[in-house]
């Protein structure tokens, strides 16, 4: 899963929970019992392994009477079956009148270039908490700038709408950098302390790659909050022009 100063994928609850599952039937697939999968899945596939090798048992139970597998690891896989249990069956538990959630609803379509979450909001006629909401693996004010296709997920119903305001919308409108003049002995490490600004947001703004070369006079671009102010001075611009947005299936 994609982490890094833009993103973390783990906090959507729908790619975390695809990510886990597909990791689970890995974990099936090497060693042949759900059991033991949810076991690797707690304590990794190496602790399991070598708990396997020191027992010359495959069996979960028999490993769970050794010492070999942690007792956090020997709790979670009978509770996982039996919150499994209860999940097919909460009546037959005890568990009446579930009031349960309402399924996540809402609208998505790829962007090419990047957009603040309060301009996402005004274009959607919302506000920008539930923005976040929908989109909890951002972890700034926009969407990442250093890709070139990003799902967004809107509220539902506000597709037609956000795509005719942003077809509409200038560009200033979208997203906003600082422009940072390269001076003599500048290194990626010093700029980003200056700026109070991560060296790899940069290099990642600027695709400067993993060993990047800066020259005196040159221009970064350093991203922006246009709503608090940067310590970054320079004019503030936007990054790129955008392209249209893409609707999704």
């Amino acid at each position: 899963m994609e982490i890094n100063w833009w993103v973390d994928e783990r906090r959507d609850p729908v790619k975390s929970t695809i990510a886990a599952a597909e990791y689970l039937s890995d974990l099936y697939g090497m060693f042949g019992t759900w059991n033991l999968a949810l076991a690797a899945y707690n304590a990794g596939e190496g602790k399991i392994l070598k708990a396997i090798k020191r027992t010359n048992s495959n069996d979960f139970w028999t490993l769970r009477n050794t010492k070999h597998i942690k007792r956090e690891t020997k709790n979670y896989v009978p509770s996982y079956i039996a919150a499994t249990a209860i999940a097919l069956d909460p009546e037959s538990f005890g568990f009446e009148n579930i009031a349960y959630h309402t399924p996540l609803q809402y609208d998505e379509v790829v962007i090419d270039s990047p957009i603040t979450l309060a301009t996402v909001a005004k274009f959607t006629d919302t506000d920008i908490e539930k923005i976040k909401e929908l989109n909890p693996e951002l972890r700034r004010w926009c969407t990442p700038p250093n890709i070139s296709d990003y799902t967004l997920r809107i509220p539902v119903g506000t597709k037609d709408i956000f795509l005719s305001n942003l077809e509409n919308a200038s560009d200033d409108e979208l997203f906003y950098v600082k422009f940072y003049t390269v001076k003599k002995g500048d290194t990626i490490k010093k700029i980003s302390k200056r700026l109070r600004v991560p060296g790899q947001a940069i290099i990642d703004l600027n695709s400067l790659g993993k060993k990047p070369r800066l020259k005196a006079g040159s221009k970064l671009m350093i991203p922006f909050n246009p709503e608090k102010k940067s310590p970054a001075s320079n004019s503030k611009k936007p990054i790129l022009k955008r392209k249209p947005a893409k609707e999704t299936a």
